[in-house]
């Protein structure tokens, strides 16, 4: 006999979080600004590599060898939350 198992999604639940919704800890996310005009739109705005020894800000924009130009959109610790233009990643920093 097998069970059909439902899969949750949004606040409470598990799988992708969306604009508004909770983290797994219950922290509330940030409200992500549009990747085309914090990013897209400033072709020529300075922008810093990225690297594991290196300390970022919010807000900083950064080039990645893999995912490309993104905007920093969360600091934490030793972890950075970046918007890049295919989605939202954890990347590592010197805090």
């Amino acid at each position: 006999m097998s069970m059909k198992r439902v899969r949750k999604t949004g606040p409470g639940g598990r799988g992708s979080n969306t604009e508004g919704g909770l983290t797994p800890f219950g922290q509330a996310l940030p409200s992500l600004p549009n990747w085309q005009e914090a990013v897209g739109d400033k072709p020529d705005a300075p922008a810093r590599a990225w690297s594991l020894s290196v300390s970022f800000a919010r807000d900083e924009l950064i080039e990645h060898p893999k995912f490309g130009r993104g905007i920093i959109v969360m600091v934490q610790g030793t972890k950075i939350q970046v918007l890049f233009q295919e989605g939202t990643k954890m990347l590592g920093h010197a805090g």
